[in-house]
């Protein structure tokens, strides 16, 4: 009884195997089939994807057709169209300022060249110590100023009467009086007014009152840089070595009063005040 039943449980266990193998076989056979329907399956759709991909195709043509294509240059531009960066700043060299040449200004114009009257009065005697002080005075009416050795302090500056006109006057010297009178004293007039008369007219009306008592020299041009006229001058005036001088002149567009400036002279020192009296009188 023992050996049949081993016997049997051995004929048993075989045919569980076969049947597990039976059952794995069939198992692998339906999954093969069912592999290969999915297969096809997959084919139909991606046939069918395909043909619906044509028809897309198709109608892209079609679109295409319809629309221009793009020229090969803006196929290019778009293409190679990439950002560019911007350069960077770079600064620019310091210009340095040059000067530029220019012309060379024009010398200003030569000033009238002063007459000297040191060259021109012959003298001889010293007539004291040079004069080291000078003072400013002005006529009455204000239109004539001119400098004057401070030691000529007897100073008239009233205006005097000529041909129904008024003419401005100043007249200075150590002694007026005796000014007028002589030759002794050193002194000075100048008158300035709005005759209608010349620079010659007027130094030949003067000469008639010193021919008889003075040695008269050459009439000599006068300047200065606002006046321009003429100048005479006496000598060994009273049988002395006094000299006088008498200038007439204008302004030098020929405007203006005329003006005369008689200067008597005793000595260099006398001399060189009326250097000094005609560089500096003004008469408006």
């Amino acid at each position: 009884m023992t050996i049949r039943h081993d016997a049997l449980r051995g004929r048993t266990a075989r045919l569980v195997l076969l049947l597990v193998v039976l059952a794995l076989l069939a198992t692998a056979c339906g999954g093969g089939d069912g592999g290969e329907d999915a297969g096809d399956e997959g084919d139909d759709t991606a046939q069918e994807g395909s043909d619906d991909e044509g028809s897309d195709d198709e109608g892209s043509d079609d679109e295409s057709a319809d629309d221009p294509e793009p020229s090969q240059d803006e196929a290019t531009e778009d293409d190679d169209e990439e950002p560019t960066e911007e350069p960077a700043a770079t600064e620019e060299p310091a210009v340095t300022a040059t000067a530029e040449p220019t012309q060379p200004a024009a010398p200003p114009a030569p000033a009238q060249d002063q007459t000297i009257f040191s060259s021109e009065v012959p003298m001889t005697a010293p007539g004291g110590a040079p004069y080291t002080e000078y003072t400013t005075v002005t006529d009455d009416t204000g239109r004539i100023t001119v400098e004057i050795p401070a030691e000529w302090t007897d100073v008239d500056g009233a205006p005097i009467d000529f041909e129904d006109t008024t003419i401005s006057d100043i007249r200075a010297s150590t002694d007026l009086a005796a000014f007028a009178a002589g030759w002794d004293v050193p002194g000075v007039a100048v008158t300035a007014g709005d005759v209608d008369r010349s620079v010659e007219e007027v130094l030949d009306g003067e000469a008639g009152g010193f021919t008889s008592s003075c040695t008269p020299l050459p009439r000599q041009p006068y300047a200065d840089p606002l006046y321009t006229g003429s100048f005479d001058t006496y000598s060994n005036c009273g049988g002395t070595e006094t000299a006088y001088v008498i200038v007439a002149a204008r302004a030098h567009d020929g405007t203006g009063p005329l003006i005369e400036v008689q200067v008597q002279l005793l000595g260099e020192r006398d001399v060189e005040a009326l250097d000094r009296i005609l560089q500096s009188f003004v008469a408006a």
